[in-house]
């Protein structure tokens, strides 16, 4: 294997953001592998590997067209990741659920790619137009998911929009400080790091400790990951009552604020992943 194609769309950057693929990357090219950067849906498959890096919730469909023409490629299977397919704590306003509640996007991410592309115009923007959607893509600040304490406290309009989503509040706790865990993985390599925080949404920018966990996600997880088909990825999740509770699935993941020092441990594992995805 000679030679990787990374897949992105055509408005979005890559060359020089904080994404993990980006760095690793780099790795693959220190080691003689040959990696370009496919941004026309129509390219000609010219690369032994692909590498599906579609920045949006939902991958259109000219682009997993071309993911589909490598003999092997990356995430070739995760084309949807909105929160109505990855969850499984949604509350409906008919459930008989009464504990506490998160309101988040369907969206990926607040929601935040989709809006910059309505608001540029493109294909999304046209789509929206041609539908009659004058409203804007539905966002949210990830920092400023609402957590209520019953879905009775839930506001009307939330339950009738199509772009919010409703789930159940399981969160780990130690002591006074809300947790997380992050599980970042290519193929059969990962990395590990827990997070503690005083604030109920957890963030790593307002994380008040974080540490490398030197065990191996739990089995649930494991399992999860390969019922919908991530090689790539980065899981949130916590331990509640003896189970793996996944709060986020995101196939573009940043390096986000990982300490300089730390950043090039956790590639070199992570870019060690390749040959485990694409092994006959």
């Amino acid at each position: 294997m000679t030679s990787v194609a990374i897949i992105v769309h055509r408005r979005h950057g890559f060359e020089t953001s904080g994404y993990f693929l980006r760095h690793i990357a780099d790795l693959w090219r220190e080691r003689g592998v040959r990696v370009s950067v496919v941004r026309d849906p129509a390219a000609r498959a010219q690369a032994d590997v692909g590498v599906l890096h579609v920045d949006l919730t939902v991958v259109p469909p000219e682009y997993l067209a071309l993911a589909a023409r490598y003999p092997h490629t990356i995430n070739a299977r995760v084309a949807d990741i909105s929160k109505r397919a990855i969850s499984r704590h949604l509350v409906t306003r008919a459930d008989s659920y009464d504990g506490p509640v998160i309101i988040k996007t369907n969206l990926n991410c607040g929601g935040m790619r989709e809006a910059r592309l309505s608001r540029r115009g493109g294909v999304l923007g046209r789509l929206l137009a041609r539908c009659g959607l004058r409203k804007p893509v539905p966002t949210i600040s990830t920092h400023e998911y609402p957590v209520l304490p019953s879905p009775r406290e839930v506001p009307p309009a939330v339950w009738d929009d199509p772009g919010l989503v409703v789930e159940r509040y399981l969160v780990e706790r130690e002591g006074d400080l809300y947790c997380m865990r992050s599980w970042v993985f290519l193929g059969d390599r990962f990395t590990h790091t827990k997070w503690w925080s005083r604030l109920p949404v957890i963030k790593a920018d307002t994380a008040v400790r974080r540490a490398p966990l030197d065990e191996p996600p739990p089995a649930d997880l494991v399992a999860r990951r390969r019922e919908l088909g991530f090689d790539f990825a980065k899981f949130d999740y916590g331990q509640v009552d003896g189970r793996a509770v996944l709060y986020d699935a995101n196939r573009t993941p940043s390096v986000g604020n990982v300490m300089h020092d730390q950043l090039r441990t956790r590639l070199l594992i992570l870019e060690k992943g390749l040959e485990g995805v694409v092994r006959p």
